[in-house]
């Protein structure tokens, strides 16, 4: 019973950026580029900065320029 209560106490009190358990029960991240829930099926990016994890989705983040080698 006290560990329903709590759950529901968090799903009540969640971040507004984060959809609700039930209706997003695959959600695991919000992409910092586009806002968007990102599910689990789903390829994604992460990087730092500081001691931040930063999380996007591959589709919204650039690719990188190709590094050539220094010959």
């Amino acid at each position: 019973m006290a560990e329903t209560l709590a759950r529901n106490r968090r799903l009540r009190y969640a971040e507004p950026s984060q959809p609700r358990m039930g209706e997003s029960p695959n959600w695991l991240f919000t992409c910092l580029v586009c806002g968007e829930p990102i599910t689990f099926d789903e390829p994604l990016m992460t990087w730092t900065q500081g001691n931040e994890v930063k999380v996007a989705h591959c589709r919204c983040v650039p690719c990188p320029p190709m590094r050539t080698e220094e010959q």
